[in-house]
């Protein structure tokens, strides 16, 4: 998997709207990026193998993707995020389980790689998927859209929502990141120092540009006649989502407090 990986941060955020987007992100896409410099690094592994579809790699990866590491990497970084962050208990149930997703995604598509615990006799998992071009891009993108779709379209207020094109951009971004990874990729065969640091800064600029364009787009209240009043500050969109009653109906006393 790839951009599905950031996938559960959109179907997520419904749920928590206090949690940043971008650090769903993160915790959805962290197993990736632990492996990506721990490969670097060399405790664990990346290496050049051409394989029929995408994804022309071999990977050693026993404490970033094996179920039980994956485990413990979700709610460690749960548990911190949650406690620095000042967010309640739902985000570290979201965080976790947005970084938990990692694993169950990675077996549809990986070929039989991901192990149950870092063991090197563990039993290993994989459906394969990475073998197959063109189904494995509908996978990957099919999940991300609908979670782009879901993220537009939930219950959430409008001053929750990104702008209908910031949406529309991000799609046209994860699509043509997810062309070069299945049907392009990286030139050269140099793994460990050329492949893993571009795949891992690609990571990391996706979280930021995810936090940066839900920040940058501003929470405005009564704009479904499209009439935007202003735009809050943080403490007062804190404000509003804690007094928000979570079934889609914002309260006259919250308009008249904040505006």
């Amino acid at each position: 998997m790839w951009v599905s990986h950031f996938a559960p941060s959109f179907y997520l955020k419904p749920l928590s709207p206090s949690t940043p987007l971008g650090l769903l992100a993160l915790a959805g896409a962290l197993p990736d990026i632990l492996w990506l410099f721990l490969s670097i690094t060399g405790i664990e592994e990346i290496t050049y193998h051409p394989h029929d579809g995408c994804f022309p790699y071999n990977a050693s990866y026993p404490y970033t993707h094996s179920a039980l590491g994956i485990a413990l990497i979700s709610v460690l970084f749960a548990t911190f995020a949650t406690l620095f962050s000042g967010l309640g208990g739902k985000t570290f149930l979201v965080l976790t389980a947005a970084g938990l997703s990692h694993w169950v995604l990675d077996v549809l598509v990986h070929r039989h790689d991901m192990p149950l615990t870092s063991d090197p006799s563990s039993e290993r998992y994989g459906l394969g998927w990475f073998d197959f071009n063109m189904p494995s891009f509908l996978l990957d993108l099919g999940l991300l859209l609908g979670g782009l779709i879901c993220y537009a379209s939930s219950s959430l207020p409008a001053t929750m929502r990104m702008r209908d094109s910031r949406v529309g951009a991000l799609a046209f971004f994860f699509v043509g990141m997810q062309v070069v990874f299945n049907f392009i990729g990286v030139p050269g065969e140099e793994a460990r120092w050329v492949h893993a640091p571009l795949f891992l800064v690609q990571l990391i600029s996706v979280c930021c540009v995810l936090d940066v364009m839900e920040k940058s787009g501003g929470l405005a209240i009564d704009d479904v006649g499209g009439e935007v009043k202003r735009v809050l500050t943080e403490s007062e969109r804190v404000t509003v989502e804690k007094q928000y009653d979570g079934r889609g109906r914002e309260t006259e006393k919250v308009r008249d407090e904040i505006l």
